[in-house]
């Protein structure tokens, strides 16, 4: 199914809804019923996890999680907080809807469309999948 929709700054518009974020909208895709949004954040704003999947009826699902909270911080794990503390850029939305998430910090991970759950990550143009 393809969803026709409309960005006019920080508002995603479809058939029969309206969300409006607190950040402009830099990137939307359509899978299998849900808008996956990446916003633009500001410089300057320490606001992380940029990137939302809101239903056909308007209703946030998800939003991406955390990497810290979806792969703790260890001591062998020099930096990685630094890492993980980061927007994101970009994604790409392959067919078989495998969303991979792109951070400004050069990690990519694999984000589960349906929960927003990160499954896999790696550094920039690592991937092992």
């Amino acid at each position: 199914m393809n969803a026709k929709y409309k960005i006019m700054s920080n508002k995603l518009i479809a058939d029969g809804f309206m969300v409006e974020f607190s950040f402009d909208i830099g990137q939307v895709e359509f899978w299998d019923g849900i808008y996956i949004v990446r916003l633009n954040i500001t410089d300057g704003v320490h606001e992380y996890d940029n990137i939302y999947g809101i239903s056909t009826k308007g209703e946030k699902v998800w939003r991406i999680e955390n990497p810290i909270k979806a792969f703790g911080v260890n001591g062998s794990t020099q930096g990685y907080e630094y890492y993980a503390k980061s927007i994101y850029i970009g994604f790409e939305l392959n067919q078989d809807g495998t969303l991979i998430a792109i951070s400004f910090n050069a990690m990519e991970y694999v984000v589960d469309c349906k929960t927003g759950k990160i499954t896999k990550q790696h550094g920039l143009g690592q991937r092992p999948w």
